[in-house]
């Protein structure tokens, strides 16, 4: 994301991950990879979601956490994520509440 924020414009990576398997195999892809694309937008922060679609409790998937890699900080997030449709859009909020639009 880039936009206007004086004296300049605030740059801000957000790249989303499909858990598919261990958290810690999705962060060893996910933290270089967010790391990378930050580097070559000039980013002055990035955020790496990662969408479980497991069947475990939804405390056990939404999470918030700080990572370092490479001199960079990268906030990790843990979302639930709805089953959904190719090609259907659904907006969800922090308490879990899901709209298909």
């Amino acid at each position: 994301l880039q936009w206007p924020r004086p004296p300049g414009e605030q740059r801000i990576v957000i790249e989303c991950k499909v858990r598919r398997r261990r958290l810690d195999k999705t962060l060893e892809e996910g933290l270089p990879q967010t790391a990378g694309y930050m580097d070559r937008c000039g980013a002055d922060a990035g955020h790496l979601v990662i969408f479980d679609r497991g069947e475990k409790p939804w405390e056990e998937k939404v999470f918030r956490q700080t990572e370092e890699f490479e001199g960079k900080r990268i906030e990790v997030w843990g979302m639930r994520s709805p089953a959904v449709a190719v090609g259907e859009v659904v907006v969800a909020d922090f308490r879990g509440r899901t709209q298909a639009m």
